[in-house]
């Protein structure tokens, strides 16, 4: 993803030339097709490119519109790029149009109503020069992060990470120890807006955000409203219905800049489900086959290596191996990344990590992978859903079901106690180990 950034003086004074040099130095991993400012006035916004699209190549960020005066900065993807060009009247421009463009055009037209339109995965920032306000958006599930600090009557700073936002000059670094204990005690448990840095927040997904004067107002515009119940004729047509929507999910992704399309394959069926649909449109759409990378080891039974070289029999694979016993070779480099790591995770992923940097090394930079179906899809998780149900007994039989998959590192006894511990104490009560 690339990274954006952005500061608006609320004193009246002008930006320095050099506003935004601290924060995209720490952008600048993000970025290695290259980065560019835009200042005037009170204002100044940066982007620091990754190409993930075949228009981001061709598109300067940040973008400003002569006519409205208005200029965007943007980590966008757009999946309903033909809905919103024949919206906007623009499907016969006559020239490339990019994602940020379509954003920026869409705002002019139904102004912050613009968010009802976008489809996609998105963060972004417009200032708008006559009115004097910034308007910042991200995507309605959070797939793209904007961060913020905002100190009344001085300055309003945004980036893609707290690192960025902490390295302009006039914003402080504190440690913000309740985070600390949020993360040490349940990860993500605590809010969906602090960050390891006092007076450094994120914008929640699906939110928006506007700054007019010394004004800062934080508002939900989207929320995933209750379906109705889909009643259909038998299982089959079921799993139909899926295929048809996750098809549809696959091929948004798969807009990437030529010869730059990978894709993580392990032995799950998160992954190799992605794999099959990727690969499956490539095929139909005359593509080269979908490089996919692995990681595999030499040990005898191993399941995962196992599932693994039979997912690799798909048609329409290029496969490739990282084997684990050379993840040594790679130390150094593995190190490196882990230590670049704005914040900490669930685990230090070195095998990931390995995986990616194979991809990377091989000139991919649009990554597929089935990385958080574990989310929804992890055995405490299956456990929890079964005990929430009364069925006592299929909770059970999942957890058995993870030891004998995973073996000794997933004991059946811990993984039902922390199923049980999700359905039975609330998670106000767990918080309150944080006080």
């Amino acid at each position: 993803m690339s990274g954006i950034c952005g500061v608006v003086r609320l004193g009246g004074a002008a930006c320095a030339p050099d506003e935004l040099a601290g924060m995209l130095q720490h952008l600048a991993p993000r970025g290695p097709d290259g980065s560019a400012v835009w200042a005037e006035g009170a204002a100044a916004l940066g982007h620091a490119l990754l190409a993930t699209t075949p228009e981001a190549l061709e598109e300067q960020l940040p973008l400003h519109h002569a006519p409205s005066g208005c200029v965007i900065t943007g980590d966008i993807r757009i999946d309903n790029r033909d809905e919103l060009l024949a919206a906007l009247g623009l499907t016969d421009a006559g020239r490339m149009i990019g994602d940020g463009e379509l954003v920026l055009r869409a705002y002019l037209r139904w102004s912050t109503a613009c968010l009802a339109h976008l489809l996609g995965d998105f963060a972004f920032a417009i200032w708008d020069a006559p009115s004097q306000r910034l308007f910042c958006a991200r995507d309605q599930v959070g797939m793209r992060q904007l961060i913020y600090h905002h100190a009344p009557g001085q300055i309003f700073a945004f980036a893609t990470d707290a690192d960025a936002v902490a390295g302009h000059p006039a914003i402080p670094r504190r440690i913000n120890e309740a985070r600390i204990g949020d993360f040490l005690e349940d990860l993500e448990a605590c809010d969906l807006i602090s960050t390891f840095y006092q007076g450094i927040y994120r914008l929640p997904p699906a939110h928006a955000l506007i700054v007019e004067g010394d004004v800062l107002r934080i508002w939900r515009y989207w929320e995933l409203p209750p379906p109705s119940p889909l009643r259909l004729a038998d299982d089959r047509a079921y799993a139909d219905a899926f295929l048809e929507v996750f098809t549809e999910a696959v091929r948004s992704r798969l807009r990437a800049p030529a010869g730059k399309l990978g894709s993580m394959l392990s032995g799950g069926m998160d992954s190799g489900s992605v794999v099959a649909v990727a690969s499956r449109l490539l095929q139909q759409a005359g593509m080269p086959p979908l490089p996919t990378f692995s990681a595999t080891g030499s040990a005898q039974g191993c399941t995962e290596t196992r599932t693994i070289r039979a997912a690799q029999t798909m048609a329409h694979l290029a496969p490739r191996d990282i084997a684990i016993e050379d993840f040594s070779a790679h130390a150094d480099q593995l190190t490196r990344l882990s230590q670049q790591s704005g914040e900490p995770f669930d685990g230090d992923m070195a095998m990931l990590r390995a995986v990616y940097l194979a991809a990377q090394q091989e000139g991919v930079s649009v990554m597929l992978d089935g990385v958080a179906g574990d989310t929804t899809l992890m055995a405490d998780d299956i456990v929890a859903w079964r005990l929430r149900r009364g069925d006592i007994i299929g909770g059970w039989r999942e957890a058995t079901g993870a030891r004998r998959f995973w073996g000794a590192e997933m004991p059946p006894a811990p993984t039902s106690i922390n199923g049980a511990r999700h359905v039975v104490v609330p998670a106000g009560l767990r918080a309150l180990r944080r006080r």
